[in-house]
């Protein structure tokens, strides 16, 4: 009998040394891997959606480059307008866990699509830990993650952390190449032509 108990102590104890070995495999993996989908990713940025507020230089229907985006809202979470003292060109780091959120509308105002920057630590410090998303304006996902397309050009915006500064006009010509074959807003083309002339 006390052969039985002694074997039986050695077994739990061998299971719980097992438990814990795999519970330290599992968080020395990648936790943002396991842990952040493209839902759980959403459920953070809908309520910023209409009630977020507004990155700082931002107002509401800017004109956007394309016909895709002819107006867009600069919305952020606390930690992103934390991160903001004055104006985004002087953000050398945004916080973790700050949300910086594109919210994209047709030439009459309806809402097509949402691009989303998640600031989280650890995921990606090649590319400043920013998970980049697009989302249709149901929420269904269009892409989540190292989205490369969004990560290279964003890396233009490198001085303000991958973000750019509200109102920050591009070259046709470098929209152009990030967007093959979609259309230029003629608004966009005008402002351009306006801010060259001042």
């Amino acid at each position: 009998m006390f052969k039985q108990v002694k074997l039986h102590s050695m077994i739990v104890r061998a299971m719980l040394l097992m438990l814990a070995a795999k519970a330290l495999v599992n968080t020395s993996a990648d936790p943002v891997q396991s842990r952040l989908t493209s839902d759980g990713l959403f459920k953070k940025v809908e309520p910023l959606l209409h009630n977020g507020k507004l990155l700082q230089g931002s107002h509401i229907y800017m004109n956007g480059a394309r016909l895709a985006d002819y107006y867009t809202i600069d919305r952020v979470n606390e930690p992103a307008f934390l991160s903001v003292k004055t104006r985004v060109s002087a953000v050398n780091t945004f916080n973790n866990a700050s949300i910086v959120i594109k919210e994209n509308f047709n030439k009459q105002k309806v809402l097509q699509t949402i691009a989303v920057m998640y600031k989280q630590k650890n995921f990606d410090p090649h590319d400043n830990n920013w998970v980049m998303a697009l989302y249709k304006a149901d929420g269904s996902n269009i892409s989540f993650g190292k989205v490369k397309a969004c990560i290279n050009c964003h890396a233009m915006a490198s001085s303000s952390d991958f973000v750019f500064p509200p109102l920050h006009r591009l070259p046709v010509s470098v929209v152009e190449s990030f967007f093959p074959g979609q259309q230029i807003s003629p608004a966009y083309i005008h402002l351009l032509k306006k801010s060259s002339n001042s």
